[in-house]
């Protein structure tokens, strides 16, 4: 497995400077370190073991980071090293989110024109489709001859019908970061940036709202569509018209 001394070794610039390492909590599928390099910091994100098996493609990450970072939102890229592969990131200032703190009226405005940033940038190289990441993630599990919980299947059928109804009248797809946890965004004092793009990849805009909402909102619809915040997510996507246009396709 790679340590952080193999990535340090491995970047020319760094050789004969002085470079103080310190680990970062809250890495769910990597191990993060913020390096300090003649007090310019950094931060290193290693790859766990077997993370294809979540659907992670690194290539995409790699160039999808660029592709955020372009947008003014993502953090830049320093150095990137594909045989591990490990990319070293810009080290972003400012607080790392949590769900209570964006649940705040004027964070989640901010949530909007971060998203926004993201979804009007460049397209990314890759396409994710949910639907197409449960079959896999499902395929894995029965494979391995592993439990699956109760009720599970039953639900299967059901994802069909949505995605049935999705694809009536699609939208076009956009440049998304698929996995909106709290702890993805750091408000440098301007802006909320987004990190981590493990899962990234052009997809429904109107998944990564609904992402926004059910994980850390802990809002209802009535309360998207109402007051400041629904001009803010109006302007990233018409949220209300594709309720409507929901609604009627499962009308027909």
């Amino acid at each position: 497995m790679t340590t952080i001394d193999d990535v340090i070794a491995r970047i020319p610039d760094w050789h004969g400077h002085d470079v103080r390492v310190h680990p970062l909590a809250g890495g769910l599928t990597n191990t993060n370190y913020r390096v300090d390099v003649d007090g310019t910091p950094y931060v290193i994100r290693i790859p766990g073991q077997s993370t294809e098996l979540l659907s992670v493609n690194r290539h995409h990450e790699y160039h999808n980071t660029l592709a955020a970072a372009d947008a003014g939102v993502g953090a830049r890229i320093a150095h990137y090293l594909p045989d591990i592969p490990v990319m070293v990131l810009e080290f972003i200032p400012g607080p790392t989110m949590s769900s209570a703190r964006l649940r705040a009226p004027e964070q989640i405005a901010r949530i909007a024109d971060s998203v926004r940033m993201l979804h009007t940038g460049r397209s990314f190289i890759n396409t994710f489709n949910m639907f197409r990441t449960m079959d896999f993630y499902l395929d894995i599990v029965q494979r391995q001859d592993m439990r699956i919980p109760d009720g599970y299947m039953q639900y299967v059928p059901i994802a069909r019908r949505i995605e049935a109804a999705l694809n009536a009248r699609p939208f076009p797809l956009a440049p998304c970061n698929n996995d909106l946890l709290a702890e993805n965004f750091i408000d440098d004092g301007r802006i909320l940036r987004l990190v981590d793009y493990e899962y990234s990849g052009n997809n429904d805009p109107c998944f990564e709202l609904g992402s926004d909402r059910l994980r850390f909102l802990g809002m209802d619809a009535g309360q998207v569509a109402q007051g400041p915040v629904a001009g803010r997510v109006a302007g990233v996507w018409d949220v209300a018209g594709r309720r409507d246009q929901r609604r009627m396709t499962n009308d027909e």
